[in-house]
């Protein structure tokens, strides 16, 4: 696990923009994965890559920013062009399901605007919110004025945190490997204790020979004897 996280960490350091930036456009239209992971692992990368301070943030502040607004804008602009029927298709049914549909069209009903602000703060209600935006008619420029107030929320702040602690991401990923090493450890263990019992136990010691049945003492006693005595 260590091995793969190193690797990526090491990848988004070597292209923290563009990766940054189209992994959080690709959240927009359904990739299983959190935006929060992306968002903290571009704090993260500006930790490895040493940015000195807040200001020095901006560049990243505004990438995540403008992508995840675009990813959102790209599913209100599907719910907007399929309507409903865009909960019919296949993927739409494996990203969005019935339960998370029905819960932000109730809370869009029931709450208008709010549910907008409020759905950027609930990862399982954002994408058929937006998609059900588009489908229920509501105006773009609505949508985006209080879905990009929610952003300038938790974008900045979620990169922020990263960002300004990511020696403490550091000791996490030490204590990965740490981990890791200790399961490495515990596996040889197991498969040699496996082999030494396997090829080395009682079995092996006769050299395959099966061991002669033990003699059969309680036997019932012979009728004729009897009689005789």
């Amino acid at each position: 696990m260590k091995d793969w996280i190193l690797v990526l960490v090491s990848f988004f350091q070597a292209h923290p923009y563009s990766l940054v930036f189209f992994g959080l456009l690709a959240c927009g239209l359904g990739l299983p994965l959190p935006e929060e992971f992306f968002l903290v692992m571009s704090g993260y990368v500006c930790y490895l890559n040493r940015v000195p301070d807040v200001v020095s943030l901006w560049p990243m502040f505004v990438v995540t920013w403008v992508a995840i607004a675009g990813g959102d804008a790209l599913a209100f602009m599907i719910g907007r062009r399929f309507g409903n029927s865009v909960f019919e298709t296949r993927l739409m049914k494996k990203l969005v399901s019935t339960e998370g549909k029905a819960k932000a069209e109730r809370f869009l009903r029931e709450y208008g605007k709010k549910t907008i602000f409020a759905a950027r703060f609930l990862p399982g209600l954002r994408m058929p919110t937006y998609l059900l935006c588009g489908s229920l008619g509501v105006p773009y420029l609505t949508f985006a004025f209080w879905d990009g107030l929610a952003m300038l929320i938790s974008v900045p702040i979620q990169v922020y945190l990263a960002w300004r602690f990511g020696a403490v991401l550091d000791v996490a990923l030490a204590y990965i490997k740490t981990l890791n090493q200790t399961f490495l450890a515990l596996a040889i263990l197991i498969v040699l204790a496996i082999y030494i019992k396997i090829h080395l136990g009682p079995r092996a010691a006769t050299n395959g020979v099966p061991q002669q049945a033990p003699a059969v003492t309680d036997r019932p006693p012979d009728p004729a004897k009897s009689r005789e005595e």
